[in-house]
C-alpha cells in the first residue's frame, strides 16, 4: 500500500515536470539546482532529483550532480529536493550561489546580513544534567552584522541568528545543542551593528563539522549557507568589520527624558566604569558600566493578566563604540526594576558588558497601553 501511495506520488510529479519543462526558467546561479549542468535550473533538473531521490538514478553522493541536487543542505537527496528545484524552474523560488564556506569566510546576504564563523576550540566542560555523552564537544564562535534585515513576522527587535539547529558530524551523524553557561549569547540586532556569538555543540564522533545556517529575509525568503568547520583551524579568523558608531540627531543623551504622552517618561540619569568582574562568567568585557535610570508611569495600563503595569529593562540592545553588540553583565547593583502602576516611578540599576570601551548606544523598544510599537535611542558619552 505505501508502495503504491509513493509510485503514484512518483508518477503525478514526473507528469508535472514534463509540462512545465516548456517554462525552463534560467536561475541566477545555475550551479545550484543545475544538476545537469545546462547553466539553467529547469523542470528537467527536479525531475533527476526525484529519479535519484527514489533510486532510478545513480549518480554518487558527493558528486557534482549529488552537491547541485542537495539544496535543502541536508546531506540527502530526496523529494524535497525536486520540489525546491521545480519551484526554482517555474519562478516561485529562487536560488543563492551554492558554496561551501569555511573559518573566516563571509556569507552575504544583500541587503540583510553578513555572516561569518571566526573559530572554534575543543572544550572539556561536560555538565551532568544534558542528559548526552558527546565524543567531542566545540565552542563555535561566530558573527553576524545587520545590513537592513526588518523583521517581516513582527517577533523580533533586529537580526538574531543560531547555529546550533542542523549540525553534522565527520560520520554525517546529526549534532546537537550542548548546554552551558557564560559565553556569548547571539542578541536581537539593529541594522548597521554587529554581534559577536557563541555556541556549544556536542557530537558523536569528534572531528571536522558541517553547519547550515538557515534565516529567513526580511521578505520572508528563506536563505540557508553550509560551513565546514575544522576543528584544528584555531580561532584567528577576523571575521566582519564592525561599522562604528557616531550620534544621530534623534538621539538622545544623559539627562534628556524620553516621553510618550499619557504613557511614560524615560531618563537615563548616570553611567560610571565599574571595575568589579564576575569570577563565574567566560566573557571578558573591556569595560563594564552601570546605568542608573528612572521611567514614570503617567498613564501606561497593559494588557490584564500579563503585564498591566509599566517595566523598563535597559541591558538589551547596546551597541558599543566600534559597533559591535554590548551585552548584560552580572555585577553589583542596588536599585532594581520593577513593575510600576500609573503615577507611580522607579529608579533602577543595570550593568552592561562592551568589549570596546568607550561611547556607546541604548535602544528601547517598547509597545504603549494602545499597542503601539515606541521606541527611542540614547547615545552615551562616558569619554
Amino acid at each position: 500500500m505505501k508502495k503504491s501511495i509513493v509510485l503514484r506520488f512518483v508518477s503525478a510529479v514526473l507528469a508535472l515536470t514534463v509540462m512545465l519543462t516548456a517554462l525552463a526558467l534560467p536561475s541566477s546561479a545555475a550551479a545550484y539546482g543545475d544538476i545537469d549542468g545546462d547553466g539553467d535550473v529547469t523542470s528537467a533538473d527536479a525531475r533527476l532529483a526525484l529519479r535519484r531521490a527514489v533510486s532510478l538514478e545513480t549518480f554518487e553522493k558527493g558528486s557534482k550532480k549529488w552537491v547541485a541536487a542537495d539544496v535543502d543542505f541536508n546531506n540527502d537527496v530526496t523529494s524535497a529536493d525536486a520540489r525546491l528545484i521545480l519551484r526554482a524552474a517555474v519562478g516561485l523560488d529562487g536560488f543563492e550561489e551554492k558554496a561551501v564556506y569555511r573559518i573566516g569566510d563571509t556569507w552575504i546576504v544583500s541587503g540583510e546580513w553578513a555572516f561569518s564563523i571566526t573559530g572554534v576550540k575543543l572544550v572539556t566542560e561536560r555538565v551532568s544534567y544534558s542528559g548526552k555523552d558527546p565524543a567531542a564537544v566545540y565552542l563555535v564562535e561566530y558573527m553576524y552584522k545587520n545590513l537592513g534585515y526588518i523583521d517581516s513576522f513582527g517577533m523580533l527587535d533586529g537580526l538574531v541568528m543560531y547555529i546550533d539547529t542542523s549540525v553534522t558530524d565527520c560520520k554525517g551523524a546529526r549534532g546537537y545543542s550542548y548546554p552551558g553557561t557564560g559565553y556569548y549569547n547571539p542578541t536581537e540586532t539593529p541594522i548597521g551593528a554587529t554581534c559577536k556569538a557563541q555556541a556549544l555543540i556536542g557530537v558523536d564522533n569528534a572531528g571536522p563539522i558541517d553547519i547550515v545556517v538557515s534565516e529567513y529575509g526580511s521578505g520572508k525568503t528563506l536563505h540557508k549557507a553550509k560551513f565546514h568547520v575544522d576543528v584544528l583551524a584555531g580561532s584567528d579568523a577576523s571575521g566582519i568589520k564592525p561599522t562604528k558608531i557616531s550620534k544621530a540627531a534623534t538621539d538622545h543623551a544623559v539627562g534628556d527624558t524620553w516621553t510618550v504622552p499619557g504613557q511614560w517618561n524615560f531618563r537615563i540619569n548616570s553611567v560610571k566604569a565599574v571595575t568589579e568582574r564576575n569570577p563565574y562568567s567566560s566573557l571578558a568585557p573591556e569595560a563594564v558600566y552601570m546605568i542608573d535610570y528612572t521611567y514614570e508611569n503617567i498613564g501606561y495600563v497593559g494588557k490584564p493578566g500579563y503585564m498591566e503595569g509599566l517595566f523598563f529593562t535597559i541591558d538589551e540592545l547596546i551597541v558599543d563604540n566600534s559597533g559591535m553588540m554590548g551585552y548584560p553583565y552580572s555585577a553589583t547593583v542596588t536599585k532594581y526594576a520593577r513593575e510600576i502602576s500609573v503615577n507611580e516611578s522607579c529608579n533602577a540599576q543595570a550593568c552592561i558588558g562592551v568589549d570596546h570601551a568607550g561611547a556607546f548606544k541604548v535602544t528601547l523598544i517598547k509597545h504603549d497601553g494602545n499597542g503601539t510599537e515606541r521606541s527611542a535611542t540614547f547615545y552615551v558619552n562616558v569619554g
